[in-house]
């Protein structure tokens, strides 16, 4: 399995958060939305609030506030791994192939199955409860 480290400056990242809207920048990481704000709220980067960037336009945005200072929050190191990345893309054209898929049938099942092997396999998706995270449900844990 390949993989990139990227390395996220708080500083730039400050900076580039408050030049252009999230679902641009993000973009521009190879990134979701919720992965690029995932990744300003571990290094304690302050985002702009809804509507923002309407405001901006007609110039009645203010300033953005000042970056807090954090110790020890430089920067954010996160390994990026492609192959999730590429079942992402394969999921993508199967899904343009067939257009309506049935949750229940064999494609769908795939489908959902590959779904949740990406985001097993990429640092910056939410992870799935853990059985051990859910004991109190089984009564013969103890």
């Amino acid at each position: 399995m390949t993989y990139e480290k990227i390395v996220y400056k708080r500083a730039k990242l400050y900076r580039q958060v408050w030049s252009k809207p999230m679902s641009k920048l993000s973009k521009d990481y190879g990134l979701s939305d919720f992965g690029l704000r995932k990744i300003c709220g571990k290094l304690k980067v302050p985002l702009p609030k809804l509507g923002y960037w309407s405001k901006k336009k007609h110039g009645k945005a203010g300033s953005p506030p000042p970056l807090p200072p954090e110790e020890g929050l430089e920067e954010y190191e996160a390994e990026v791994w492609n192959k999730s990345q590429q079942i992402r893309a394969y999921i993508g054209e199967v899904r343009k192939v067939h257009k309506k898929i049935d949750p229940n049938s064999e494609i769908g099942k795939w489908l959902e199955w590959a779904n949740k092997q990406a985001d097993r396999m990429d640092p910056l998706a939410e992870s799935p409860p853990s059985i051990l995270d859910e004991k109190d449900k089984y009564p013969f844990w103890d």
